[in-house]
């Protein structure tokens, strides 16, 4: 345990500070305009560990309503330590602070975490009385089969899809076949991805039913790819939809990396095969309670389907 550790919750004085602690410990650039909108707004909070001044841990928080309950979902996001300090239950009196603070606020609620395969312990402490954990999702992707290619070729290829605010309108229509745990109104979408990050709106018709994707160009390792962070359409249809846009990506010359449960078998063995491959970490998606979680909420837990775009992982945040 460390001596004169100071936690708190953050102040916009702090952005700049857990700017650069995220981006040294991320390994990448997440910038002060990116932790402004995501984290410092109504709905969202921000927690540091302070060690002799310095930034040493970091935890946030972003607030969402259940759909048809009264009941919020504060999904865990940005949560690290800095190496040194590790093993030091920095973490754990980050995660119990926080806890404490947002269930002694919000009497009845639910966390949900993301740990990946670096961080897979359950942070369970004396306040958690209950939890369900998901299975692992894992990434799937095409992007080892494609050439490298210059950003500004991708982009001009995939202008007609770019998602604007002059056709945010066309997602109205797939709202009334969107099934999800969240309460995803158009104004989370708009928000969500009407803004200066690289989304795209792909629509799918099959048989007279409309679907779409909502997708995001992602650099990894020098390569470019899709990313799929929503999809918007009848889940009978997901997988005949999946696959009409990989062949439409395929066409111009696009890869895609999308999540699926590692227990799915169906849907791995359709896509992991010369093209296809597991990509990266796996994902175990976890829910967290200071209360005995009600029944009828855990079981629309267990039938929820996530993407992408629950989390923040596959942003871009620069």
């Amino acid at each position: 345990m460390i001596n004169s550790l100071i936690i708190r919750k953050s102040k916009k004085k702090d952005i700049r500070d857990i700017s650069i602690f995220l981006t040294k410990n991320f390994n990448k650039k997440i910038s002060q305009k990116y932790l402004k909108y995501k984290y410092f707004n109504e709905k969202s909070f921000s927690f540091i560990a302070i060690h002799k001044n310095k930034i040493i841990g970091h935890i946030a928080f972003v607030k969402k309503r259940i759909s048809n309950s009264n009941l919020f979902l504060f999904s865990r996001h940005s949560s690290c330590v800095e190496a040194s300090y590790r093993r030091n239950n920095v973490y754990t009196s980050l995660c119990t602070y926080s806890y404490k603070k947002i269930f002694l606020e919000n009497k009845s609620n639910l966390l949900i975490s993301w740990p990946n395969q670096h961080n897979y312990k359950v942070p369970i402490n004396s306040l958690i009385k209950d939890y369900y954990i998901f299975n692992n999702y894992v990434i799937i992707s095409n992007i080892f089969t494609f050439k490298k290619e210059k950003t500004a070729l991708i982009k001009k290829r995939i202008k007609k899809f770019k998602l604007t605010k002059q056709v945010a309108d066309k997602i109205k229509k797939y709202l009334f076949l969107y099934k999800s745990i969240f309460n995803k109104d158009f104004q989370y979408f708009k928000k969500r991805y009407i803004s200066d990050q690289q989304f795209y709106l792909f629509e799918i018709k099959i048989q007279n039913e409309d679907s779409a994707f909502i997708l995001n160009l992602k650099k990894n390792n020098d390569f470019y790819s899709m990313y799929l962070h929503e999809y918007l359409g009848s889940a009978s249809l997901y997988i005949k939809s999946l696959n009409i846009l990989v062949k439409k990506l395929s066409e111009y010359k696009i890869p895609i990396s999308f999540w699926v449960e590692k227990n799915n078998y169906y849907l791995k063995n359709k896509f992991i095969n010369n093209k296809f491959k597991i990509l990266g970490d796996n994902f175990k998606i976890i829910i967290l309670s200071h209360l005995k979680i009600n029944k009828k909420i855990k079981e629309k837990i267990k039938k929820q389907k996530f993407f992408m775009g629950d989390t923040d992982v596959f942003d871009n945040v620069n």
